[in-house]
């Protein structure tokens, strides 16, 4: 029935391929995913992506897996745990067809990890990585080739900025001195994370107690996953300051006053964009 209905759909809006094959059948009578279907078995995942059943796998092609550095093909396929935690990253538990997609599109993966869609025109990419060929659909779900390979962020948010001290020493400094540490580590989150240049630019104008201080840095987090490319102009992101950062598009993306110099780092429980300037309520 799911099989019919996605042909159905699809015909309805424009021109796709459809199979009576599963989903490992079909990627394995097709040569450019050779190696994808070799870890695939190496990963036990034959009968999950065989099962009836509606899925999207995001199938990367022998050239992705070839582009990525030789040694961590090899680790990946020394540690069958991390192998089938990045295949499981490329599966979705839903058939998604390409035109419903919509741009800043986040969806959870069977490794229980997100990953973003973006769309101009008719150009997809997920996780900045083109779909160069998409809506296969088959007996039990959807495929769409990718050019890269997705790997999984190992790191929360508070660990990625531990980690990139060099980056952000004044904001984990900061957090720590507002015992905000266990806030970045549990939930969903998007931070706008000012680097140390940017508290250089203010430090005199911080607050000196830790309560004000910790007021200052929660207007810096919102609730649930905000990517780039699902921002809008004019747009009011609701932190937990409990008071709203503003969204300019009009040149670049600025957040409040700050400018993002990088967006969409994901992290395994939300979204760090990097700012430029620290924003004060």
């Amino acid at each position: 029935m799911l099989f019919k209905i996605l042909c159905v759909v699809a015909a309805f809006h424009g021109a796709f391929s459809a199979d009576t094959r599963n989903i490992v059948q079909y990627l394995s009578a097709n040569p450019e995913y050779s190696t994808l279907v070799g870890l695939v078995k190496d990963a036990g995942l034959v009968a999950s992506l065989s099962a009836p059943g509606s899925l999207t796998v995001l199938a990367p092609t022998n050239d992705a897996f070839k582009a990525l550095p030789a040694s961590t093909l090899s680790a990946l396929q020394k540690d069958k745990n991390q192998l089938k935690t990045v295949l499981l990253y490329h599966v979705i538990n839903k058939a998604l067809i390409s035109f419903l997609i919509t741009d800043g599109e986040v969806e959870s993966t069977l490794a229980n990890q997100n990953v973003t869609f973006s769309k101009t025109g008719t150009s997809l990419k997920v996780n900045n990585a083109p779909i160069s060929n998409s809506d296969v659909i088959v007996s039990n779900g959807v495929i769409h080739t990718i050019d890269a390979v997705l790997i999984p962020s190992t790191e929360n948010i508070l660990q990625y900025i531990v980690k990139h001290d060099d980056m952000f020493s004044d904001l984990f400094a900061a957090l720590v001195v507002t015992n905000l540490e266990s806030v970045l580590e549990g939930g969903q989150f998007t931070v706008f994370a000012p680097t140390d240049d940017a508290f250089k630019k203010i430090s005199s104008a911080l607050p000196p107690d830790a309560a004000s201080l910790a007021r200052v840095l929660k207007y810096h987090v919102v609730p649930g996953l905000h990517p780039a490319s699902s921002l809008k102009d004019g747009d009011m992101l609701n932190t937990l300051a409990g008071k709203a950062l503003k969204v300019d598009l009009s040149k670049g993306v600025k957040i409040g006053s700050g400018k993002v110099i990088n967006a969409d780092i994901m992290a395994v429980n939300g979204i760090i964009h990097v700012i430029d300037t620290v924003q004060v309520p």
